[in-house]
Order: C-alpha cells, then sequence, then structure tokens
C-alpha cells in the first residue's frame, strides 16, 4: 500500500494518522505483477463512423514502464514532437503550414506495465488523408533527423521553467509523492530532476527515439467518414517506401 500525506503535520503526526488509516482496512492479497502486452507488428487501423464536418484522428504504439531509464528522454522529445504547442513540429507542420487543424499534440503515458505514446488532432473531412500522411511523415522525419542542439537546450530550458508549477500547491506536491511511491522512483527523485535533464545531450535524446518510436508499428483510429482502413495503410506504407526509397538515393 503507497500513502502520501501532505499538509500542516510532521513526520510523526503523519506516522501517527498513516496507522490509523491502516488499522481500519482489511487485509488483501498481494495482486499479481501486470503482464507485459504484446508488442504489435505493423499497421493496425480502426474506422469508427462518424456523420460530422470534422474527424478525428489519433495514432500511436505501446510505450514504456514508469522506471524504464530512458523516461526522461523521451518526455524531452516528447516537448519537440508535439507537446510544446507552437514550437513543435506536429504543430508547424499540420498547423503553421498547412491550417488542417487547430492543434495536433503528442503525450506519453508511462505505467507500471507498458504505457503509451498518442499523437492526436482534429480536421475536416476533404483533408482527412492528407493529413494523416503529413502526420504521419512528421513522425518519421522526427525519428530519422538529427536533434537540433539549439533547440534542445531551448526545449530543456522551458521544462525547468515549468518543473516548479508541477508542486505549486499541496495537491500536485501529494501526487508527485505518490508517484514516487508508487512507481518505486529513487526519494530524491524531485530534487535530482534537473541535475539529470540539465545532463541530458542529444545523443541521448535521439537513442531513446530510435528505440522507443516506431513510425512502421502504428495502430490509427480515425473517428469520420468517407474514408477506408485500406486507404490509410496503403498511405503509410508508402511513406515507410518513400522514406527507404530516399535512404538508397543517399547511399549511392
Amino acid at each position: 500500500m503507497n500513502l502520501a500525506i501532505t499538509g500542516q503535520l510532521n513526520a510523526l503526526e503523519a506516522k501517527q494518522l498513516s496507522s490509523r488509516i491502516f488499522e481500519r482496512l482489511p487485509q488483501g492479497q498481494l495482486a499479481a505483477p501486470l503482464p507485459d502486452a504484446l508488442e504489435q507488428q505493423g499497421f493496425d487501423v480502426r474506422i469508427l463512423p462518424y456523420a460530422a464536418t470534422q474527424a478525428h484522428v489519433s495514432m500511436g504504439h505501446l510505450s514504456l514502464k514508469r522506471s524504464d531509464p530512458d523516461v526522461l528522454a523521451l518526455e524531452v522529445a516528447n516537448q519537440m514532437l508535439g507537446g510544446n504547442g507552437f514550437n513543435s513540429a506536429l504543430m508547424k507542420e499540420l498547423r503553421v503550414k498547412r491550417g488542417y487543424t487547430y492543434g495536433a499534440y503528442s503525450s506519453f503515458s508511462f505505467t507500471q506495465s507498458s504505457g503509451l505514446f498518442q499523437l492526436n488532432y482534429s480536421t475536416q473531412q476533404k483533408q482527412l488523408l492528407e493529413s494523416i500522411r503529413v502526420a504521419h511523415q512528421t513522425l518519421i522525419n522526427f525519428v530519422n533527423t538529427p536533434i537540433d542542439s539549439k533547440q534542445l537546450q531551448e526545449t530543456k530550458i522551458g521544462m525547468l521553467r515549468a518543473f516548479p508549477m508541477s508542486f505549486s500547491s499541496n495537491a500536485s506536491i501529494n501526487a508527485q509523492l505518490g508517484a514516487i511511491g508508487f512507481y518505486g522512483l529513487p526519494s530524491d527523485y524531485l530534487t535530482e530532476y534537473p541535475k539529470a535533464l540539465n545532463a541530458l545531450k542529444a545523443e541521448d535524446i535521439q537513442h531513446a527515439i530510435h528505440r522507443h518510436l516506431h513510425p512502421d508499428r502504428l495502430t490509427v483510429i480515425v473517428a469520420g467518414q468517407d474514408i477506408s482502413s485500406e486507404q490509410i495503410e496503403t498511405l503509410l506504407k508508402e511513406n515507410l517506401h518513400n522514406l527507404s526509397s530516399s535512404a538508397k538515393s543517399v547511399q549511392k
């Protein structure tokens, strides 16, 4: 049992309070460890028929456990890909350059078992297929393009400035402490976070991206109409084929 307590009390009072809480809880059985999910191979495209002028697109795949050492590097990578508004690659390609959406975002969720990577946006039906091509191509380019050192430094500065907001209230402090206990993180995780973030280099981010982002193994879910899973899968495979052809041309 993991219990996090914050508020106007000292360590002794917290221990006494936790003892009173635990005394009243019935004894249970230890939960079995969560099994690892099976890794996906290839594309899995699902269409949810939805009659509207806008379609919603979500694509992603399994990600890491919270305890994985690459988590921080992927958090930095996500800021560059789709977690930092107009400074992110997805927003630049889908909104700024083409006006396909009001917002395109990516995220990671890291859990006790396999987490989730996903990117999401909404767009008009008439440009749905082309927007999927651009979103997927942006992901491919992100995986295969070296990290820009200036952008990395700016991203880390932004994350460091935002970090204090994650424990700016009793509730947020409690959530952080609860996560440390629940996921078995080091007790000095919060104090060491800035140092660990500053120590990350471009090659660390790139290696994590190559290991854990897979444009060739995606589940794609579209809530829309007048489009088939076959159309989308063909488009995704064409994007990968174009990447392979470009790589061969460079080698020649």
